[in-house]
């Protein structure tokens, strides 16, 4: 068995950028660069910290920033023409994948929202890790799930003002 050959790497050519451009099969990505399932996160701001700069990688290096893979393989939708293409780094049609980017993403969204809102980045975290307390990142992302509800109790709790069962 030959030793596996890897492309070298100076000043000059290392970046995320320069690296995503040595990438031929993004498909095969999802299994290194995956996030964690929220209960590898002891902390909302490690989570934060695997989309924001990347996972530290112990004796190893570092991950890529999870926002930057998505940037780059993504699913893009024209909001104009709800037209796009497919994301292509993530498997489909498995729903152990879609259920953990689901979950990781339901955290980047909060804080995102908490951002757009003028909040910094790190207190949109510190707020979140705050409300998480002794709690596990897994079950405070249960006590934040919005239960489904049928449609007609949704359009009413929305008319009135009340978000997931009065959490806003």
């Amino acid at each position: 068995m030959s030793a596996a050959r890897f492309p070298q790497f100076s000043v000059r050519n290392c970046s995320w950028h320069s690296i995503f451009e040595l990438v031929a099969q993004p498909r095969y990505l999802w299994a290194s660069w995956h996030p964690g399932n929220l209960g590898d996160y002891q902390t909302v701001k490690q989570l934060w910290m695997a989309w924001d700069e990347g996972t530290i990688v112990e004796g190893v290096g570092q991950l890529p920033p999870l926002q930057l893979v998505e940037k780059e393989w993504g699913r893009t939708k024209d909001l104009s023409t709800n037209k796009g293409r497919r994301q292509v780094w993530r498997p489909h049609n498995d729903n152990n994948v879609r259920r953990q980017w689901s979950q990781f993403m339901f955290f980047i969204s909060r804080i995102n929202t908490t951002i757009n809102a003028g909040k910094h980045a790190s207190q949109a975290v510190q707020e979140l890790d705050e409300q998480r307390g002794a709690m596990s990142v897994p079950q405070l992302h249960s006590q934040l799930q919005c239960k489904r509800l049928p449609q007609h109790r949704q359009r009413l709790e929305h008319a009135h003002g009340l978000a997931c069962h009065g959490r806003v």
